[in-house]
């Protein structure tokens, strides 16, 4: 046994529309999703989550909180892991940007 814990992934995409008008119902399911990764797996494992940003295509800066409170999320876990997000639109990498937040978890590439 070499002490390292073992890691798995999970993906959750985003929806094509992320406004303010639909924040409330994707932070609860973004929520509910990251909150269970890794409930059902060793306790030595490391469970990360990937966000898949490919299909948004409308957004406000809710987007930008959503991601946010996602890593918040994702940081409270148990056991830990990480939360990237892939494939994120130009537009909302500039969002980030104009925000400062072009750190959050890869935007900036």
């Amino acid at each position: 046994m070499n002490g390292t814990a073992n890691r798995s992934t999970l993906s959750i995409t985003l929806p094509a529309s992320l406004t303010l008008d639909e924040a409330r119902k994707v932070m609860g399911r973004l929520g509910d999703e990251i909150r269970r990764l890794g409930t059902d797996s060793p306790a030595n494992s490391r469970v990360d989550c990937v966000v898949d940003a490919s299909s948004l295509e409308h957004f406000d800066s809710s987007a930008l909180a959503i991601l946010i409170e996602c890593h918040r999320i994702a940081a409270r876990r148990p056991g830990g892991g990480g939360l990237r997000i892939e494939s994120a639109p130009q537009a909302l990498k500039e969002l980030a940007r104009l925000y400062g937040l072009t750190e959050l978890a890869g935007l900036s590439r």
